[in-house]
């Protein structure tokens, strides 16, 4: 019997900083040079899209890692492809699925969890959780000084600049999905179930964005991803690449943008 490492990982839970500190050991363990490490949003990435990464041949290492972030949100062809096909996946790529909660008995991934490693990261009291949302916080108040001072607590606390780079990356995902769907005047019921947020979170989110265009959010989101590869390249000086993006995210009020009427559930 092969007694090669797992390659096929399931994190789960609320603690993001320490799931992200365990997808670095991967990578370290599995030897994968930042060429071919790969983070992808669910929501953002295709099946299609996503086999590609999967079957690609690694640049440097010998093999890719690909970090698939919110996997509770695949749509139902990326989840069949996961389902199905993740030892074929796996010969040439760590797979490592990251879900904020436990999945639901009847979803998927719940069925996958019985044939992957499973591990599991609470956080544990309230007051890191506190400190860890701090920095977006401050984004959606357009807060420069407070985004910066929450920027240098969490590197501080011994965050890598990647990580926080990754929390925006999450941060604006969500507000161009909702913004999106407030601009198509989605109902209430479907804008919840597009974008995975409980009715607080998304009068919270409908509040952030009300002043913020899907397109600038989105040329956020493409900077992000930027300034992720650039880091990673070695192309750009993280810390002072991290501090210009959260200027950046904080921006100014932007001219002629209004909220629609929110649609009623």
């Amino acid at each position: 019997m092969s007694q090669r490492p797992a390659r096929c990982y399931l994190l789960v839970g609320a603690d993001r900083a320490r799931k992200r500190q365990r997808v670095a050991q991967l990578a370290q363990t599995f030897q994968v040079a930042l060429l071919d490490r790969h983070h992808v949003h669910a929501a953002e990435v295709s099946a299609t899209e996503l086999a590609a990464l999967a079957r690609a041949h690694p640049a440097a290492s010998p093999l890719r890692l690909l970090v698939i972030e919110e996997a509770q949100r695949l749509d139902r062809s990326c989840l069949a492809l996961v389902k199905e096909q993740w030892e074929r996946l796996t010969q040439v790529a760590c797979l490592v699925l990251l879900v904020d909660g436990e999945p639901a008995s009847a979803h998927p991934l719940a069925a996958l969890a019985r044939s992957v490693v499973v591990e599991r990261f609470e956080i544990v009291g309230g007051a890191p959780g506190a400190q860890r949302f701090a920095l977006v916080e401050a984004i959606a108040r357009r807060d420069v000084a407070g985004a910066l001072r929450a920027m240098q607590e969490q590197l501080a606390l011994g965050k890598d600049v990647t990580d926080l780079v990754g929390m925006l990356v999450w941060q604006l995902s969500r507000w161009v999905t909702v913004r999106r769907c407030l601009e198509a005047a989605m109902p209430q019921e479907r804008m919840r179930a597009v974008a995975g947020l409980e009715p607080w979170q998304l009068q919270r989110v409908v509040q952030d964005v009300a002043d913020r265009s899907s397109s600038h959010l989105r040329q956020l989101l493409e900077r992000c991803w930027e300034v992720d590869v650039a880091i990673k390249t070695g192309r750009t000086v993280p810390r002072l690449a991290l501090e210009a993006l959260v200027v950046a995210c904080c921006g100014t009020v932007e001219p002629h943008v209004h909220a629609p009427a929110q649609s009623r559930a």
